[in-house]
């Protein structure tokens, strides 16, 4: 009877665990579909530093998430910082801090990507937002 409940928990945390990699995948699917015509519409250098950015962390997010590649999770966020460093250049100086912030938020992750301990999936929605936000402030600024 122990033996049935514990199989019977497997199957529950399998089942769980399943869904959620099916959910994460679809909300990346989503989201790229939609960066594709977020980089069309991109109006500024920086708002297309921005968005790349945010392409780069939704990929981490799916590594870490999905496929439990750290490695390539790793090297998205990288790439992500390195899309964040371009924006800097050209950012109005009013935003430092928050872009800097991002930047903090990003390292972090990496950093416990590389500790082996995985960012949990509110942390990745956290930097996707902050990013949003700045996204729709260069987007107001240059309207």
């Amino acid at each position: 009877r122990a033996g049935a409940l514990a199989k019977l928990g497997q199957a529950e945390t399998f089942l769980s665990d399943t869904w959620h990699r099916g959910m994460v995948l679809k909300q990346w699917l989503l989201e790229y579909n939609t960066s594709q015509w977020e980089f069309f519409r991109s109006s500024s250098p920086v708002e297309n530093d921005l968005l790349e950015a945010r392409f780069h962390v939704a990929n981490a997010e799916v590594f870490t998430e999905v496929v439990k590649e750290s490695d390539r999770a790793i090297r998205e966020l990288d790439r992500g910082e390195k899309s964040l460093e371009a924006a800097r250049t050209v950012v109005e100086a009013n935003l430092i801090s928050q872009l800097s912030t991002v930047q903090e938020e990003m390292k972090a992750a990496e950093a416990h990507e590389q500790d082996g301990d995985a960012l949990s999936a509110a942390s990745f929605e956290t930097i996707k937002a902050d990013l949003d936000h700045l996204i729709e402030i260069v987007r107001v600024s240059n309207a």
